[in-house]
């Protein structure tokens, strides 16, 4: 029935998408479910404030949301209409947020932004008419090295990944050269899941080895292991990055999760240069949250691209796209080959009593 259900979704946005769409795929449910309603709001503040102020080219916009099931065969089958255009006006698209993979360039009839951080396979990826201002997700190694080194120096830290994820593995090898050049590489040791059966003797020697535990993995992985290590040690750090243990962590640990440690994209809300339109959006009622900055974020760049080409057609903003810099909350920003020259980075906060509070 949900498969039926997503094909109608796409049969009814071929049909009924006027010119400037906007389509953001996110997921609507499950554990995502979060994060992808912070992107979806974020874009539909951004659409809201455009369509407010009389629209883009004499157009309004129309939002599309599309449900991101986080599946191989949702990605290649049932959104494929509306990435190739198949009867659809679809001008820009946002996401996928699961995958973050970037879509066939014959067929693209729509500019691609990704807001989200990307392992450096589908970053680097050349595929035109693609722009990715989200960053990798290994450059969150660079907080957790600047953090170690002001607060932990002393400790031994366990850097916990899967080499079956990309991303984990990147993010792991890429912290590894940085206590590698600082001269701190007998304070790091690696532990890969695919290389334990169990959990409980990985947790063992964690525990008899290091002080501090970064655990980079699927959220199930994740919150297994954190619940083991706790077990044999009340007192050991936690470090772990919101994307990839999300709810599912807060559901599992329950209050055992106060203290611990998160790597999440800044929010922008400390950006003298973003401030402004942080409160105006306040007052109006309207504030993005998380991801929603980068969804907001995406939109405002769109359309300013748009404005500049004074077109839709995604040839002409892939071309405008490397012609100058352009506004983003963190700064003015350039493309080259999709690629943004400055991200807005992560940023870690400690969570204590239901809130985060950053403390880098």
């Amino acid at each position: 029935m949900k498969l039926l259900n997503l094909l109608l979704v796409c049969l009814i946005v071929s049909t009924q998408v006027q010119a400037a769409g906007v389509a953001v795929v996110t997921p609507k449910d499950g554990d995502e479910m979060r994060f992808g309603h912070q992107l979806q709001e974020g874009v539909k503040i951004a659409v809201d404030e455009i369509n407010d102020a009389g629209g883009l080219l004499g157009e309004k916009l129309e939002l599309v949301v599309i449900d991101d099931v986080c599946s191989e065969s949702f990605f290649h089958g049932n959104t494929q209409k509306l990435y190739t255009g198949e009867g659809s006006n679809v001008n820009l698209v946002i996401g996928p947020y699961c995958d973050g993979k970037s879509l066939p360039a014959k067929t693209r009839q729509a500019l691609q932004i990704l807001p989200q951080p990307l392992d450096e396979q589908n970053y680097t990826d050349k595929t035109s008419g693609v722009l990715r201002i989200g960053g990798m997700i290994k450059q969150q190694a660079d907080i957790v090295a600047q953090v170690y080194k002001e607060q932990w120096v002393d400790k031994n830290i366990a850097v916990i990944y899967d080499s079956r994820n990309q991303a984990t593995y990147e993010t792991a090898a890429y912290l590894q050269e940085i206590f590698i050049a600082d001269n701190l590489q007998n304070r790091l040791n690696l532990y890969d899941f695919a290389a334990y059966k169990k959990l409980k003797p990985m947790a063992k020697e964690i525990v008899k080895n290091n002080k501090i535990a970064y655990i980079l993995g699927d959220k199930t992985q994740i919150a297994k292991l954190a619940q083991k290590l706790q077990e044999k040690n009340e007192n050991i750090i936690l470090l772990l990055n919101e994307y990839q243990a999300g709810l599912h962590f807060f559901k599992e640990m329950g209050n055992f999760a106060e203290g611990t440690y998160w790597l999440r994209l800044d929010d922008q809300k400390a950006n003298s240069e973003f401030t402004d339109k942080l409160v105006d959006m306040r007052i109006r009622g309207r504030e993005p949250h998380g991801l929603g900055i980068m969804g907001y974020s995406a939109v405002m760049l769109w359309f300013d691209m748009v404005k500049a080409a004074k077109s839709f057609n995604v040839n002409d903003l892939d071309k405008i796209s490397t012609q100058k810099e352009w506004n983003m909350p963190w700064g003015k920003v350039k493309f080259k080959k999709g690629q943004i020259s400055e991200v807005s980075g992560w940023n870690m906060y400690r969570f204590n009593d239901g809130e985060y509070t950053q403390i880098n």
